[in-house]
């Protein structure tokens, strides 16, 4: 049997003699001081090192959530808010506002996508201005291509030519017109002329009668 008594760990053996009876009992004892005291240091840094481990982590903790808001706020303002800000354009030219632009001065993928949509606006702006010109009977602008697929702009390019064929057709048939009614007024000068001197002869023989 064996057992911590204070400082000292007592073990106790049964000692028999020949016959095998118990004759008596051995007991040793040992000082456990330098042990325990071990123990108790051990336990001491150990509930130090948890104490410690734990703040640590309440302050790891801490850091990631602002980590993690400083990660969102820098996504808002440099994604999400411009972003907003192109759809906000779109919407605008999908309504036929064309006033509206970017003004985000950046050399990543949405600072294309804002110069993008700025070129676009001037451009539709242009072709705008352009159809106002030409509805006011200017046919004289040249329409310039954005590029080979710009529809709009070849759109305006038939159109100017459609409208110049058919300003010549009218001024041809105005022409024509105005050449017709000089013939008919020639005929009818004659047709005076000739019943006038109808009218005289007539006149002539009833005199040349009455005598």
């Amino acid at each position: 049997h064996s057992e911590l008594v204070g400082n000292s760990y007592v073990t106790v053996f049964p000692v028999k003699d020949f016959s095998g009876k118990q004759a008596g009992l051995m007991v040793m004892t040992e000082d456990v001081t330098e042990t325990l005291a071990s123990l108790a240091s051990i336990k001491s840094t150990g509930e130090a090192s948890m104490a410690s481990i734990e703040q640590k982590s309440a302050l790891g903790a801490l850091f990631l959530v602002v980590l993690i808001g400083s990660i969102v706020l820098v996504v808002t303002n440099y994604i999400t808010k411009p972003l907003s800000q192109a759809v906000g354009v779109t919407e605008a030219i999908a309504q036929g506002d064309l006033s509206r632009r970017l003004t985000i001065q950046r050399e990543d993928e949405m600072g294309v996508l804002a110069n993008s949509l700025n070129a676009m606006c001037g451009s539709l702006s242009d072709k705008v201005e352009l159809a106002k010109t030409i509805a006011d009977g200017d046919l004289t602008p040249d329409v310039h291509m954005a590029s080979d697929q710009d529809e709009f702009g070849r759109a305006l390019q038939e159109m100017v030519a459609g409208l110049g064929s058919l300003i010549s057709e009218v001024n041809g048939a105005s022409s024509q017109i105005v050449s017709g009614s000089m013939q008919v007024s020639d005929v009818s000068q004659a047709l005076s002329q000739g019943a006038t001197q109808q009218a005289a002869s007539l006149q002539e023989i009833t005199s040349s009668m009455t005598e």
